[in-house]
């Protein structure tokens, strides 16, 4: 919840769409820089909010731009959901399931940082260099002089409606990520966040707090409820403990490792990635326990 509050709150503030028309800028009209901008825009952002966020934010202005410089938007948008994903592996708060699966294993930033990070560089870099080769110099160059009219069309200024209240908000951002890197209690650090934006955003926004509370999404928040209630009791009655009776402990730690990466691919394909990452957390314990799968 307090995650929601903090990004709902950037979103009214207009801090994020200001990030990514800045960015955006950066291109000047260079048809492949402007592929590499919104793939690194795309995937930091990834990195510190939610995905679906960053899609909703970068979308609608990628899909503007295009339309004004008369060139597809189909390259940029494919680009932009692989480096989302990519994104997210970043940070242990940069989604839900990073969040949960983070507090339950206790890892921190620095654990992301280490074991993660070179992974998600390489196919980040990959991602941006096969979508050039192979898709962005197929396609027809954009013309000079609308791409020179979309760069003085796009005014970050613009989206500035209360200045005192944006930069408020901007460095507020900036100092969660900064706790989020130095303080492994990343909950504490939003909840202490979430309530100093709350009180002043009330304060000084536009719209009432009651109104921005109701556009976020409670029905993923209680869905996420529920979902615990049901894990917990589904471990209660001893289903998880089948795992421990079955054919995993023939395998080495390789095969067991492989199994579980085809199980949670194919499962989060039909159930999404929350509900798969809710199943296998006990089974991962159970591993650990009984197989010394560390």
């Amino acid at each position: 919840l307090k995650y929601a509050i903090i990004t709902k709150i950037l979103q009214e503030s207009n801090v994020l769409e200001y990030v990514a028309i800045r960015m955006f800028r950066l291109s000047r009209g260079n048809q492949r820089l402007f592929l590499y901008i919104i793939c690194l825009t795309g995937a930091i952002l990834a990195a510190v909010i939610s995905d679906v966020v960053v899609a909703l934010i970068l979308v609608p202005i990628i899909i503007r731009i295009c339309n004004f410089l008369k060139i597809k938007a189909g390259t940029y948008l494919l680009a932009l959901t692989i480096v989302i994903n990519i994104g997210s592996i970043f940070t242990p708060f940069s989604s839900g399931e990073n969040i949960i699966i983070a507090q339950h294993f206790q890892l921190d930033t620095i654990y992301f940082v280490t074991y993660y990070w070179l992974i998600a560089l390489i196919l980040l870099f990959l991602t941006i260099l096969f979508i050039d080769i192979l898709i962005l110099r197929k396609e027809p160059k954009m013309e000079f002089e609308q791409s020179q009219l979309i760069m003085e069309i796009l005014d970050p200024s613009m989206v500035i409606t209360d200045k005192k209240l944006f930069i408020f908000n901007g460095i507020a951002f900036l100092s969660i990520i900064i706790s989020f890197v130095i303080i492994p209690e990343i909950y504490v650090v939003a909840l202490i966040a979430a309530m100093i934006m709350v009180l002043v955003n009330n304060k000084r926004g536009e719209r009432p707090l009651k109104e921005i509370l109701k556009e976020i999404n409670w029905e993923i928040i209680f869905f996420f409820i529920a979902l615990f209630v049901v894990i917990g009791c589904l471990q209660i009655v001893g289903i998880f403990d089948l795992f421990q009776l079955g054919a995993l402990q023939n395998f080495n730690i390789y095969i067991v490792c492989l199994i579980i990466l085809l199980s949670v691919s194919f499962l989060s394909g039909i159930l999404a990635n929350t509900p798969t990452m809710l199943l296998f957390l006990p089974i991962i314990d159970s591993l650990i326990v009984d197989y010394n799968f560390s």
